[in-house]
């Protein structure tokens, strides 16, 4: 089954090419982006090629296997955009790669996790909501192998979980989009009901094929929040919102731990995507924080459960922990304006990638806790932040933050090990870090003299 795996990657990523070349012909304005990002997604998988003893190298590269099968499908929904159904097409690979690898899709999932954040950092805020629905769907599954199955279910049985829930929602998205045949008229009440019943259907069919019974409260407190969100958030300068998704998390997390966390921001995910997919009037930035708050929540818990800590653990009280939770706050809130070429992308998306990874060869497995925590903080502060002083934070913070996590989550395996190394090692290690730093400052500098090509709307 890992060989089908490894073919229908290779396929997609084959496809991903077909979509950059027929985007360029067509002249469109994201076909230098995407032609970036499959560059960069292939690149990533030569990095993965060398045999490894170690995760995430396992049984032949499986986290190559996972950035070639997400980077492909995502170019081809790009490629597809004007047919809003092909937006479903990324959340297939969760769910196959789990059908075809059983036993432990998590470096997989991890290979998928990157090749998505390489095509939101290349492609923008567009697709943040869909991204996330993925990267929600990738963790879902990652906590389930890590949580126990309920008493009297069985283990295969209950790693399926979050494919039912996922498949259940995304038939309701697509008949909300098959149905919708005027964006202008589409009301937000009309959508929550259908969606709200999408998730009632998800929760029915899990429960029966799984067992779980406790994913109805689950789904009752998601669809509390997002009622109370979808009511409450017309109002510029309203903090709802955040105490919403706050007290949401509080709830899960004291009824399921860890693992309901990852399934609630399963459900927001997919109900955000489904409001962005099918042009929803309503305040989106709302859900989209959330669904990156309730993402993220769930994906530091899923760091904890791959790096159990040994005392003292990744507390404020360790300063590597607080000074990776400070970095994280500064790079981010720096990195967030390196947007608009596609150079000063990638050069923000490297940093973002680089950066707790630096942490972990340095200060060891603590400071990347404490970097994931300070992500955290920034999303909050977002959250925060009313509507009318966001701007495109959001659009262009949410990308590097997931990337730094996408980054985290599979490698600091391999760069943990140097923190423990000779002064010296680090101090090299610190070197090329600066070497790096001037040769990227000096391409910000030369990518921000660039004259901005004026759009088709100031043209207008």
């Amino acid at each position: 089954m890992l060989t089908a795996a490894w073919v229908i990657a290779g396929v997609s990523m084959a496809c991903g090419l077909w979509a950059v070349i027929t985007m360029a012909q067509a002249q469109r304005l994201d076909a230098k982006n995407s032609l970036a990002a499959w560059l960069v997604a292939l690149f990533a998988f030569v990095l993965t090629l060398p045999d490894s003893p170690i995760p995430p190298f396992t049984a032949g590269g499986n986290l190559g296997l996972g950035i070639l099968l997400s980077a492909g499908l995502w170019l081809v929904t790009v490629r597809l955009s004007d047919l809003k159904i092909a937006a479903l097409l990324p959340l297939i690979a969760p769910g196959l790669v789990t059908l075809l690898v059983p036993a432990g899709p998590q470096p997989i999932l991890s290979g998928i996790f990157i090749g998505t954040s390489i095509v939101w950092c290349c492609l923008g805020a567009q697709w943040s909501a869909l991204a996330l629905a993925q990267i929600a769907f990738c963790t879902a599954i990652g906590m389930v192998f890590q949580a126990a199955p309920p008493k009297g279910v069985l283990s295969a049985a209950w790693h399926l979980e979050p494919i039912w829930i996922a498949l259940s929602v995304a038939f309701t998205m697509a008949s909300l989009l098959v149905t919708r045949r005027n964006p202008e008229s589409s009301g937000w009440l009309s959508s929550h009901a259908v969606l709200c019943i999408g998730l009632g259907l998800s929760v029915a069919l899990a429960a029966f094929l799984c067992g779980d019974r406790d994913l109805w409260q689950l789904a009752l407190a998601t669809a509390g929040a997002t009622t109370l969100v979808g009511l409450g958030g017309n109002d510029q300068e309203s903090r709802l919102p955040a105490l919403v998704w706050i007290g949401l998390f509080a709830f899960v997390f004291s009824a399921d731990r860890g693992y309901g966390v990852a399934v609630v921001a399963l459900m927001v995910g997919l109900y955000t995507a489904a409001l962005a997919v099918s042009e929803t009037k309503v305040n989106l930035e709302n859900f989209l924080t959330g669904s990156a708050l309730l993402t993220m929540t769930a994906l530091f818990r899923l760091f904890v459960e791959t790096y159990p800590l040994r005392t003292p653990r990744a507390d404020l009280y360790t300063h590597t922990a607080l000074l990776g939770l400070l970095l994280a706050i500064a790079v981010l809130a720096n990195l967030a304006s390196w947007q608009g070429s596609i150079v000063r992308r990638l050069n923000g998306g490297f940093w973002a990638a680089a950066s707790p990874l630096a942490l972990g060869a340095i200060w060891g497995v603590r400071s990347v806790a404490g970097w994931m925590g300070g992500s955290l903080a920034v999303v909050l502060a977002l959250l925060v932040l009313p509507l009318s002083s966001r701007g495109n934070l959001p659009q262009s913070t949410l990308p590097l933050a997931f990337t730094g996590m996408a980054a985290a989550l599979p490698l600091t395996a391999l760069v943990d090990p140097l923190s423990d190394a000779p002064r010296l090692s680090r101090i090299w290690v610190l070197m090329i870090l600066g070497g790096l730093l001037c040769v990227s400052l000096l391409l910000e500098w030369f990518a921000s003299r660039q004259r901005p090509v004026p759009s088709l709307v100031d043209a207008e």
